[in-house]
């Protein structure tokens, strides 16, 4: 996890504040290893793939057609 001085943006901000007043969601214990991994894909995000893409072109086009 990451250290508190990192905490930078909203979310994180949130997730300490709950952490700190005992929050205790349904968890999902995974290894440091995952846990960096997981962390890291949050923070830079891979590019959207052609499906992806295909897919919001498909909702923006619902959602012109909605206006």
């Amino acid at each position: 996890m990451k250290d508190q001085s990192k905490f930078s943006n909203t979310e994180d901000k949130a997730l300490l504040r709950a952490l700190k007043n005992n929050f205790k969601p349904n968890t999902t214990s995974l290894s440091k290893e995952d846990t960096q991994i997981f962390f890291d894909a949050l923070e830079n995000p891979p590019e959207p793939n052609e499906a992806l893409k295909k897919a919001m072109k498909r909702h923006n086009e619902l959602i012109d057609q909605e206006k």
